[in-house]
């Protein structure tokens, strides 16, 4: 009778290519999950701060009693206070008065006109890297101002 001593070395080259196989299988899912959500979380933050930039000149724009734009300027006069929009390629800042804030993330762009008597085209875009890979987003508004 012959015994059972251990594995051939047939048997252990076999079951360690089958073990690099999956393990290659397992880590190519995981880069590829990874890049994925680091992209999903990129547009997210994009999609947000231009939501925020958004909603600002929404309600300024629409209060409005006059409008005017120059350059990537965008002027509003709303109940007497002056409102000023500026993109600089640093971000969009909003300015009342003295004061003074940056809207949405670094980096976000706005390009403003003025349509007709009572309209402003607004877009709203930015851009990130992730992995060298850009993600941007672009967000096209007409916004009307109330009537008089």
């Amino acid at each position: 009778m012959s015994r059972n001593r251990g594995y051939t070395i047939v048997e252990l080259v076999t079951a360690m290519g089958v073990g690099v196989v999956v393990a290659t299988m397992i880590a190519s899912l995981w880069l590829t999950t990874t890049r994925a959500i680091e992209t999903e979380l990129a547009r997210s933050a994009l999609s947000a701060g231009a939501r925020e930039v958004s909603h600002h000149l929404k309600r300024d724009v629409r209060r409005a009693d006059s409008v005017e734009v120059s350059g990537n300027v965008l002027t509003l006069e709303v109940g007497g206070e002056t409102v000023t929009y500026m993109s600089d390629g640093e971000g969009v800042h909003r300015r009342i008065g003295g004061g003074s804030q940056t809207l949405g993330l670094r980096g976000m762009g706005a390009s403003f006109s003025v349509v007709g008597q009572r309209g402003v085209q607004v877009t709203v875009s930015g851009e990130r890297l992730v992995r060298s890979r850009a993600v941007a987003i672009r967000r096209e508004l007409m916004i009307a101002r109330r009537a008089p």
